[in-house]
């Protein structure tokens, strides 16, 4: 089965907006006749990480932007993740001196081509024809094997105002007091995402 899924960004600025914590992705799930799970990318956690997320597993590592997606590990987040002066992956604002990556939902008619360094496209993002001013499109090719339709297939935009990637950046600062208490009402919280939008079809 191969679907595409577009994102339309309806705001005046790039989704979501610059602080770090922030990110949207696409979950993408396809259900077969009896309601078995065949495929699902982006699953949310109720821990606060993303399923198949790469900067949830590793503070070194993060989640490329996507054209094609054909494993259940490969996410569509969009985000703006930073490097520091020693070019190691950071969360932190006051650490940050480069992008790794910039691929948050541009507004309509922003023209990554010709965007200041300030505010441009860094990562995977900057060569995907799809990603444009407004909008972006991803393809999600999925194996049916032996499954049996009609399929349901549901694409889901989520957004979470508090990456697990910051929070552990964050953590590492917990002997300042100020940072110890955030964590501890962090960790006592409710860390499922926003649902911001969704589309449902049944297939054959």
């Amino acid at each position: 089965m191969t679907a595409t899924v577009r994102v339309e960004n309806q705001a005046g600025h790039k989704f979501p907006t610059g602080f770090p914590s922030r990110r949207a992705w696409i979950c993408f799930s396809v259900l077969d006749k009896a309601g078995n799970p065949v495929f699902k990318s982006g699953k949310a956690l109720a821990d606060g990480r993303i399923s198949g997320n790469d900067s949830d597993q590793s503070s070194a590592a993060f989640e490329p932007h996507y054209e094609l997606i054909t494993k259940t590990n490969q996410v569509q987040i969009y985000e703006a993740v930073m490097r520091d002066t020693d070019n190691r992956l950071t969360y932190t604002l006051l650490r940050a001196a480069s992008y790794a990556k910039d691929n948050r939902l541009l507004p309509r008619g922003f023209d990554k081509n010709k965007a200041d360094a300030a505010i441009a496209v860094y990562g995977d993002a900057r060569q995907d024809q799809n990603f444009i001013g407004g909008s972006d499109e991803v393809v999600y090719q999925v194996k049916l094997d032996k499954a049996n339709g009609p399929y349901s297939v549901k694409a889901e935009l989520y957004y979470s105002s508090i990456s697990a990637a910051f929070m552990q950046d964050l953590a590492a600062d917990d002997r300042v007091a100020l940072v110890k208490r955030f964590v501890g009402m962090y960790n006592r919280a409710d860390k499922l995402p926003v649902l911001v939008a969704a589309a449902q079809v049944i297939t054959q």
